[in-house]
């Protein structure tokens, strides 16, 4: 056997054990690959529920969400609303109250006039009678 032929079969056996490694790692790719797509599909049936109730619960948050802010929104005039006639019933009350003091004001007038009046009547029937 000369070198050539040495060569050749050193190489013819180096391209062989090559080959029956990538032969064997391809095989071992696809499986991998099979895998990863059992376990896809897996996560998918799984996920596609999940999702779905996911969906579910931020549109039913969303709804709670708009309805507290529509309740926000009527305490918020209702305290408006309140706030004005506390005002108007401040202001009815000192009117009242003015009023009232204006009453009473006139009628301890009259009644002073009233008492003065007597009096002068009384001093004059007091002195026709002396």
């Amino acid at each position: 056997m000369t070198i050539t032929e040495i060569c050749l079969v050193i190489l013819t056996i180096a391209i062989a054990s090559l080959s029956v490694f990538l032969i064997s790692m391809v095989a071992q790719i696809r499986k991998s690959a099979k895998e990863v797509e059992t376990v896809l599909k897996n996560v998918d049936e799984e996920l596609t529920p999940l999702l779905s109730k996911l969906r579910e619960t931020i549109e039913n948050i969303q709804h709670i969400s708009s309805q507290v802010d529509s309740g926000i929104t009527t305490t918020a005039n209702a305290l408006k609303t309140i706030e004005n006639t506390v005002r108007n019933l401040s202001q009815a009350s000192s009117f009242l109250s003015a009023k009232s003091l204006a009453r009473k004001v006139i009628a301890s007038g009259i009644w002073i006039g009233i008492k003065a009046g007597f009096g002068i009547v009384k001093k004059r029937f007091s002195s026709k009678k002396k």
